[in-house]
């Protein structure tokens, strides 16, 4: 799996992720202001397709180390909806914790908190 790179004037930070075989689009990382004005946030989509077989918690684990190694962010937030088990269970996985719960987006929603050891 390869990750481009993007880096934005307003300091947000977006990485497409593919294939290293075949080059083929498979998903999208970033790492930018979280709505709130206090964190930054790691957000992720990938293609139905590719659900379930590790690539986003490979590139998700990698994201929190390169923000906290290479840009000095020793907090990040990561927002979902409480019944999407599999993005909660992403998130645990990656030693995140629930900070809050919010409902918004007609739907319950999980806050949750990565911070750099």
């Amino acid at each position: 799996m390869e990750q481009k790179k993007c880096i934005c004037e307003d300091g947000s930070f977006y990485w497409s992720v593919r294939l290293t075989d075949s080059n083929e689009l498979i998903g999208l990382v970033s790492i930018d202001d979280y709505h709130d004005g206090e964190y930054k946030e790691l957000s992720y989509q990938f293609i139905s397709d590719f659900w379930g077989k590790g690539y986003a918690y490979e590139v998700t684990r990698y994201m929190l180390r390169y923000a906290a190694d290479k840009l000095d962010i020793k907090k990040i937030v990561s927002e979902t909806q409480a019944a999407n088990r599999a993005s909660c269970g992403l998130l645990n996985k990656l030693g995140m914790k629930v900070m809050k719960k919010v409902y918004r987006f007609n739907a319950e929603q999980y806050i949750f908190l990565w911070e750099a050891e």
